[in-house]
């Protein structure tokens, strides 16, 4: 779980992963630089939590110390302001079981408005009303070796490094689902990412014309 200065959402967020019924559990929070109470809520909260502590580097390089530091055989991310449903691991798992079982298993998404929004800020920003195909690091259930196989997410990229390993991930064939419960209540607030850096919305263009002229290179 990468966290940044999320110490209005990270308690709830974490025990909506307390409550899945998947055990043994390891749980690490990266705490990204927070110059709020982030990290102390998160270390109080439970014992099957660790935190780690970072200088200020972004999502994916708060996910890739994660990944670095987790030794369980799954791996599965959650943001610090996000919710996972009640059965949001036991759904997943499910998917594994199947005679063709995938490498990567996604989830289905409902975003909500956070309590503390205002009028001003819903009339900016949508609220999808149904729940969307969530294809994102944030709904991915993964067997670490599988995850390994495509490599750590790009740290150059401040908001769309998925879309860059999911290309790579699409390239070497590994199979994926979508299930089609709700795995993930995603949560709109004037902190998120997307909302707080959009310039970092330029490197989707970046990303684009480095996938393209990879592809371009694989069939000289």
């Amino acid at each position: 779980m990468p966290a940044y200065n999320a110490e209005a959402y990270i308690v709830e967020a974490l025990e909506s992963v307390l409550c899945q019924n998947y055990v043994p559990m390891e749980i690490i929070v990266v705490d990204d630089g927070s110059t709020d109470a982030t990290a102390a809520r998160a270390r109080t909260l439970d014992s099957r939590i660790s935190v780690l502590s970072q200088a200020h580097a972004g999502i994916f390089t708060a996910l890739n110390r994660g990944i670095r530091a987790a030794r369980g055989e799954w791996l599965a991310f959650h943001d610090a302001d996000d919710l996972w449903t009640a059965t949001s691991l036991a759904d997943r798992f499910a998917a594994f079981s199947s005679v063709n079982a995938p490498e990567c298993v996604f989830g289905h998404v409902q975003n909500f408005y956070s309590p503390e929004t205002d009028r001003t800020f819903r009339e900016r920003v949508i609220c999808p009303p149904d729940p969307l195909p969530g294809i994102g690091y944030y709904t991915l259930l993964q067997r670490r070796q599988d995850f390994l196989r495509v490599g750590f997410f790009e740290q150059a990229w401040r908001v769309g490094s998925f879309i860059e390993w999911w290309e790579r991930a699409t390239a070497l064939g590994l199979k994926h689902v979508v299930v089609p419960q709700v795995v993930l209540c995603r949560r709109l607030h004037l902190n998120n990412t997307s909302l707080r850096d959009p310039d970092g919305q330029q490197d989707f263009a970046r990303i684009l014309n480095t996938v393209l002229s990879r592809k371009r290179a694989t069939r000289r």
